[in-house]
């Protein structure tokens, strides 16, 4: 049981991270192409 739960609170955390790595990608996108 505990292992599991480490294991899908790992995988939360590296989508998170991955999310976030990806908006930060869109956002500095937005900036560089968009409105200033």
């Amino acid at each position: 049981m505990a292992p599991e739960k480490d294991d899908s609170q790992r995988k939360k955390k590296e989508s998170i991270v991955d999310l976030s790595r990806f908006m930060d990608k869109r956002v500095r996108v937005k900036f560089q192409g968009g409105r200033e």
